[in-house]
């Protein structure tokens, strides 16, 4: 289990609660993150109070960015580079939820690998200002603009800003909110700052603005200030939205700014512009933010856990100017030493209910036993007898124990310490299953067996009231999963026996063959490649008993691609449970093709394609080939 903060009603901080919910498990893309920093930005603000544009189902988790260690990868070449490494991400996935958890999912794509040199905190502020920074960077170049006006200059992406235009030699006009933040920009030298609350403030920029010739405008507050700055600009200029801090429309455009004097407004997202940059340039920019770390780093204001959530949200609202405030999950380091990039060992923990105080209730056998459901009771027919360990044997016997009505009206018969099942115990559930096994102040832990009502059935090691190590899972429709198991799911590579006689070796995902795997059947027919959701898909190679093999894309049991038979000719086409099917073209050891159509992998007919012209066949066949996976 772990801690996250949830929203319970937008629009109302003190409705964040701190609950316990399970550790999820990613899935192909995604990596789990254990949460070291997440800081408080305006875009968080917004979403608690519902004006943000991605809107959660309640109870949901806030937070947008974060930095931390990936301790699980769902699979793939970067989720697997990813696995063990520091890392700043965000999180703008509206399916996740957020970052101000102890471990969280996140897209790979929204991840990154932060340098030694960077401490939790800093690296939690390495995406999402950065990259704006650097969105708004590229909008100045681009328009080759050598003014610009920045409202809100005294947040942190406003100092970056600032440092961007000393850097560059440019004129930047700021507007801060009041004397705190004009002194945070002088303190980094900034030029041409204006104080929105003073008086005569709109006279005073209006002069500013005629001895300065600014073209360009970036506001992330809104409200009808946002008209009196376009009218501000040179004809031709150009107002970016990138923020809505006052939660209103934005007012009063006079619209002869935009028919006459060609004015021009428009919005920027960073998602948006992320998204559509290449995977190269992403990976070259989030390099150069780290390498440039003194253009980007951000000022922290302040550390807090999750016991004094509540008021850092309201320091973090009111006090934006002194820096960032970071939330810390309540197990974190509150220190640098938190940069090792060592794996950390969970721990789980469950609080269902409570045994400190009820009273005792006994009940019959009888009763116990029919909780259970008929396939339970068949299954104990059936499979062999739950074998205690040694020493468990030669404690004493559980069958002259009482069965006792537990608080939660399941059934319990076994060894107690201090009013908890503790030790060897049986546990008959209202639900139907049924759990044989060792006991840990209240908790499953130890070997145990648990039976399902469905039939399914699980024997292994068990950990806080969860499957936690070594197991064999039992489906009810003969399918065998070994491996190691966490919360019902297979960590890492597992094997399963299948009702047909194949044997799977890979990864797993909700129980089923998903990710990269082998899977052998009892015929000698090998597969190797990928699985979604139980069956073969993407790309894979098929190894035949009798020498062919077949490269390809597969989606179950139809594939597209080139099959190599022994006596070095290819048939390229489309195979249904492994064998040619369809139309498709056979290319012999010189390269001249013949198009035929298949049936159940013979040749019903077939005819020369290129009778004059095989060697322009030949180039035709081998440009398509490369274009198939290569194993």
């Amino acid at each position: 289990m772990m801690k996250a903060a949830f929203l319970c009603k937008y629009g109302d901080i003190s409705s964040i609660k701190i609950q316990e919910v399970p550790i999820p498990i990613p899935n192909k893309g995604q990596v789990l993150i254990k949460v070291e920093a997440a800081p408080i930005h305006p875009m968080d603000l917004a979403f608690i109070y519902g004006s943000h544009p991605i809107i959660k189902a309640l109870p949901a988790v806030p937070g947008f960015e974060g930095s931390g260690t990936v301790i699980k990868s769902g699979g793939g070449a970067k989720g697997w580079y990813l696995d063990g490494k520091r890392v700043c991400f965000w999180q703008f996935d509206a399916s996740l939820p957020g970052t101000w958890a102890e471990y969280v999912l996140c897209s790979i794509k929204y991840c990154s690998v932060i340098h030694d040199d960077l401490n939790w905190y800093q690296g939690s502020l390495m995406m999402i200002n950065p990259l704006t920074a650097m969105m708004i960077a590229e909008k100045i170049k681009k328009g080759k603009h050598s003014c610009f006006i920045h409202n809100a200059a005294s947040s942190s992406i406003g100092k970056m800003i600032v440092k961007y235009s000393n850097y560059n030699n440019l004129k930047c006009i700021n507007i801060v909110r009041n004397h705190e933040g004009f002194d945070s920009l002088t303190r980094i030298a900034a030029d041409f700052i204006l104080v929105s609350s003073e008086p005569n403030f709109e006279a005073k920029l209006k002069y500013m603005c005629q001895d300065l010739n600014p073209t360009c405008a970036f506001d992330p507050i809104g409200g009808s200030f946002t008209g009196k700055i376009l009218s501000l600009l040179e004809d031709g200029g150009e107002l970016y939205m990138y923020g809505n801090m006052l939660k209103t429309d934005i007012r009063e455009i006079p619209y002869e700014e935009i028919v006459f004097n060609g004015k021009k407004i428009g919005g920027l997202w960073v998602k948006d512009w992320f998204e559509k940059l290449s995977s190269v340039k992403r990976f070259k920019i989030l390099k150069k933010i780290q390498e440039n770390n003194f253009l980007y780093k951000t000022e922290v204001a302040g550390v807090f856990d999750f016991d004094n959530i509540h008021e850092t949200i309201i320091q973090a609202e009111n006090d934006h100017y002194k820096g960032k405030y970071i939330i810390v999950p309540k197990s974190s380091e509150k220190s640098n030493e938190g940069r090792k990039s060592s794996r950390e060992s969970i721990v789980y923990i469950k609080t269902d209910y409570h045994y400190e105080e009820f009273q005792t209730v006994e009940v019959t056998e009888e009763q116990a036993y029919k909780y259970l459901s008929s396939e339970v009771l068949k299954l104990k027919e059936k499979i062999p007898e739950f074998v205690w360990d040694y020493e468990q044997r030669l404690s004493s016997d559980i069958s002259d124990r009482s069965y006792v009505l537990l608080p939660d009206e399941n059934i319990y018969i076994g060894q107690w310490m201090r009013n908890k099942p503790h030790g060897k115990g049986i546990c008959f559930y209202k639900n139907g299953s049924l759990y044989e096994g060792y006991w840990e102040y209240k908790f499953r832990s130890g070997k145990g067996r648990l039976i399902s009502a469905n039939g399914d059935w699980f024997e292994g090691e068990w950990k806080g009231d969860i499957e936690d190590g070594s197991g064999t899972l039992h489906f009810h429709d003969g399918r065998i999963i070994r491996g190691t198991f966490y919360s019902q799911e297979v960590v890492g590579i597992g094997i399963e026996f299948g009702i047909n006689g194949e044997r799977y070796e890979g990864t797993f995902l909700n129980r089923k063959r998903d990710g990269e795997g082998k899977l052998i059947w009892e015929d000698g027919t090998k597969y190797e490649g990928n699985f979604k959701c139980g069956v073969m898909n993407e790309e894979g190679m098929l190894k035949y008993p009798d020498g062919k093999v077949f490269v390809g894309y597969f989606s179950g049991n139809r594939a597209f691609g080139l099959m190599s038979y022994p006596d070095g000719t290819k048939f390229k086409g489309e195979i249904v449970d492994f064998k040619e099917e369809g139309r498709g073209v056979l290319i012999d050891t010189e390269g001249n093709a013949k198009e035929g159509i298949w049936n159940n992998g013979a040749v019903d007919w077939l005819e020369d394609l290129f009778s004059d012209n095989a060697s322009s066949c030949s180039t035709k066949i081998e440009k398509t080939e490369e274009d198939l996976p290569h194993f």
